[in-house]
């Protein structure tokens, strides 16, 4: 069959279909020669065409010729970056159609959201936030909203860790009369346990009773276990979740990506750090499963399985084999695995290598302040002022903002948020005094503060002060203010716990004979007499 030989009613048909990048390029010549261009979207045709093959070069160098793009080119051109998986070019690709005034489409924020959900995976700390409270923003837009849409906000926040705001989505998703399948069921299931709501745990677990006659049993009974492998890591319940892991090998069930990213996870946050740097333990327990992945599964590693085990490795103290991982990706290394290996570094104090760390997190130029701070805090805590001056200079005039850092308890079914140094709270005066009581205790039981964390050139008795003003303890205080004694606490952070305020919720748990939960951006920690569930890993 010669192609030049075929009528325009022809070719179309057997551009659709066609997969070939080669035999694309041919029909793309002929529809050229034979002035096909001016027959209604041949052009975004043959952009599809092409993105479907995968040869984005071509659909790009088509797109860059169109004079006038309209909605129906710049999806072509967004969906062509979502088939290979970037989500970064999606997201670029989506603003910059706006920039340029073109109305998107229902197509057009369904592909955006799915990228904005799938960044979650290479972000950290408060950009995720950042990402999810964009998405929220594109989704609210949308004239229409099918079930993929409400799946993909719901989730995305649930792997955010916004558990509440998931909840509030899924109640907006029942007042416009849709019904949530089981992806949206397990995501409230996983928010459930993000935010230690148990009833709401019982009640999503009675509905999904009440609908399991229309889920597929098998499939439903797997995604429970994916979920709950999640939830053991994120508790530090290492040995809980590979259990589960072995027990779905078992049952005949191919772990996937997302039960192996758990699976490091779990590792990652160990429960007990002898264990963790024991080549007999947790860390042997990590590197096994990445092979498994490889060799057994048959799956590529992604830069989220590397950032899980480079994590490991560094935390763990191996930082020169997470640094030997990191030199034999295949890939260039992104941005989260040179942050989790600078994590590392830094809790090691292994300044001299994690100087080549630090460096190469700046050359990828990161978008959120949080990962500057990360840097400039790194360089603090090795003493190179000058470095961290500079960074922060950087922060300064990109006009980046360091997001300040809170915590949050429920009392009496409200939320009370809490900033640094919040003195504008009616209560201040008694939250301080019962913080300073609770100090005096903790230092005859043998507390001394940890001003290494107050990473700021400052006298230590300014250290000191600022320690007493984190979030976490004015948030915990006035839950011990406003609760029976005895009654267990529920504390949410946007970053990271201290080292210092770690080691005080623990003194604190013992003074009050109570137990204390903290939610922080990277996993639960339980507390209670003088013991936390990471154990001070994390």
């Amino acid at each position: 069959m010669r192609l030049k030989n075929l009528s325009p009613h022809e070719l179309k048909p057997l551009l659709l279909g066609c997969r070939h990048s080669a035999l694309i390029s041919q029909i793309h010549a002929v529809m050229v020669s034979s002035g096909l261009f001016s027959h209604g979207n041949s052009i975004t045709q043959l952009i599809s065409s092409y993105g479907k093959a995968g040869d984005l070069e071509s659909a790009h160098k088509l797109f860059d010729k169109i004079p006038l793009r309209r909605v129906d080119s710049w999806n072509a051109m967004i969906i062509a970056y979502s088939r290979i998986e970037c989500p970064v070019e999606v997201v670029n690709a989506y603003n910059q159609m706006v920039l340029e005034g073109v109305k998107p489409d229902s197509s057009t924020f369904t592909v955006a959201l799915k990228a904005c959900t799938i960044l979650l995976d290479l972000e950290k700390g408060e950009e995720i936030w950042e990402k999810m409270d964009k998405a929220r923003v594109v989704f609210e837009k949308m004239q229409r909203r099918d079930i993929v849409c409400w799946t993909t906000m719901i989730t995305g926040f649930v792997q955010s860790g916004k558990g509440r705001e998931a909840v509030d989505l899924y109640r907006w998703m029942q007042r416009e009369g849709m019904v949530g399948d089981g992806v949206v069921i397990l995501g409230l299931m996983q928010a459930s346990a993000n935010i230690a709501d148990t009833k709401l745990g019982l009640s999503v677990h009675g509905y999904m009773i009440r609908r399991a006659f229309s889920m597929d049993v098998n499939m439903l009974s797997s995604l429970v276990d994916i979920a709950l492998i999640s939830g053991f890591a994120q508790n530090g319940l290492a040995a809980n979740a590979l259990q589960l892991l072995k027990e779905m090998q078992v049952s005949g069930f191919t772990p996937d990506v997302a039960s192996l990213v758990s699976a490091l996870l779990a590792c990652s946050h160990a429960g007990s750090l002898k264990l963790a740097l024991s080549h007999s333990g947790l860390v042997e327990e990590g590197r096994h499963w990445f092979d498994v992945m490889v060799s057994e599964y048959k799956i590529k590693p992604s830069e989220k399985h590397y950032a899980c085990l480079v994590d490991l490795l560094a935390q763990s103290g191996e930082v020169e084999e997470a640094r030997d991982l990191v030199m034999s990706m295949e890939a260039k290394p992104g941005l989260a695995v040179w942050v989790a290996f600078l994590s590392g570094c830094h809790k090691h104090k292994k300044f001299l290598i994690g100087e080549l760390a630090a460096n190469r997190v700046l050359e990828l130029i990161p978008e959120n302040g949080g990962t500057y701070i990360l840097v400039a805090n790194f360089f603090a805590a090795a003493k190179m002022w000058d470095e961290a001056a500079a960074v922060r200079k950087v922060m300064k005039k990109a006009g980046m903002k360091k997001v300040p850092g809170y915590s949050a308890v429920e009392v009496n079914g409200r939320l009370h948020a809490f900033l640094m140094g919040d003195t504008c709270h009616p209560q201040y005066e008694q939250i301080i005094r019962l913080l300073t009581s609770l100090e005096n205790e903790m230092k005859a039981m043998g507390y001394v503060p940890k001003t290494e964390f107050v990473l700021q050139n400052l006298e230590e008795a300014v250290k000191v002060k600022m320690l007493c003003n984190h979030s976490e303890r004015l948030a915990i205080a006035f839950g011990l203010l406003n609760t029976a004694p005895g009654t267990r606490l529920l504390i949410t952070k946007n970053l990271r716990v201290c080292g210092d305020c770690h080691e005080v919720t623990k003194f604190i748990s013992v003074i009050v004979n109570t137990e204390i939960i903290v939610r922080d951006v990277k996993r639960f920690h339980h507390f209670k007499d003088g013991i936390c569930s990471c154990g001070d890993y994390w």
